[in-house]
């Protein structure tokens, strides 16, 4: 078998940080609680309340931020423990409950050219759900090790509704990562859809021998300890099918025991029923020059990668 880093088991370190990481902000109450137990120790409440009126509210007003806060971080971690012991496992599901867009298909193209440049081709289909409150975000990270060279990219319309119009409200572009927040204007009514085509060309992206993946292994700024290339796309919203398509120059030979995986999140640990459910069901295919899955309700949060080793510099 592959020995990548998303084989491994996480620790229970691990596992406890992700169980329990909502919980730092009630920290914010520990002031509260000092002063009310000093208050309480020296009779202040009981006996001289009045000499510290003045005090107390300015205190109290201060303190509504604060509390409201926690509040809300409250009501936040109660619902995440009620959806943790409902009969609602997964997070797709979840999901499906919250006001917000879900995506029809997303359909990524990449064509990878001789000297690793690369046309990344990104069709999203967004269908409307009742009370929307959620904006969009798109965002392409680089792989691990690599950057963003002379990055263009351009937005395109092809099937939206009449009189109703795609908005960037933010655009963040750095070497490390592309960010593109819109909405729809007006925005779509319930069972409405309409497709947003993102096509990107970056010079020089893709490592095209495995010598120079195997130098980033020994540094220890690579995601597999094999020297795999790849393409990864994060499920952020729920999803009816997602399709990601890799072309490699004629003649370009790759190699590889295995050509897709599925982690959560942008880490590195192997979800290893998804990894099952591509398999079982044959949502993997390969054809000449070509590597491609074609994903039936992929889960939130969970990167779905095509992988390859390229070829040797002997090649």
């Amino acid at each position: 078998m592959l020995e990548n880093k998303t084989d491994k088991k996480p620790n229970k370190l691990s596992l406890f940080v992700q169980k329990y990481r909502n919980i730092y902000p009630l920290t914010i109450c520990f002031p509260l609680i000092i002063l009310l137990i000093f208050l309480l120790k020296y009779e202040v409440i009981e006996t001289e309340l009045a000499q510290y009126q003045e005090i107390v509210i300015a205190l109290f007003i201060l303190s509504i931020p604060m509390i409201s806060y926690l509040v809300i971080v409250i009501i936040r971690y109660i619902f995440q423990l009620a959806i943790a012991y409902s009969k609602i496992e997964d997070l797709t599901r979840t999901f499906e409950m919250l006001p917000m867009y879900k995506h029809g298909e997303i359909n990524r193209t990449v064509i990878i050219e001789t000297d690793g440049s690369c046309k990344i081709s990104t069709i999203y289909e967004f269908i409307g759900k009742k009370g929307i409150i959620e904006e969009r975000i798109f965002r392409h990270i680089p792989s691990i090790g690599t950057k963003f060279k002379d990055l263009e990219y351009e937005i395109k319309k092809p099937s939206i509704p009449e009189g109703k119009d795609f908005i960037i409200t933010k655009e963040i572009v750095t070497e490390d990562k592309l960010e593109l927040c819109g909405r729809f204007s007006p925005g779509l009514n319930e069972g409405e859809s309409a497709k947003i085509l993102i096509e990107e060309s970056i010079k020089n992206f893709y490592h095209m021998n495995e010598e120079e993946i195997k130098e980033k292994i020994k540094r220890g700024n690579w995601k597999f300890t094999k020297p795999y290339e790849y393409v990864s796309f994060l499920v952020l919203y729920p999803t009816e099918r997602l399709k990601i398509k890799v072309t490699f120059p004629q003649k370009y030979k790759i190699a590889g025991k295995e050509f897709y995986d599925v982690t959560v999140g942008r880490g590195e640990m192997r979800n290893w029923g998804e990894y099952g459910k591509i398999k079982k069901n044959n949502y993997f295919s390969t054809k000449k020059q070509s590597i491609s899955l074609d994903i039936k309700k992929p889960e939130v949060g969970h990167s779905y990668i095509l992988k390859w080793i390229p070829e040797g510099e002997k090649s």
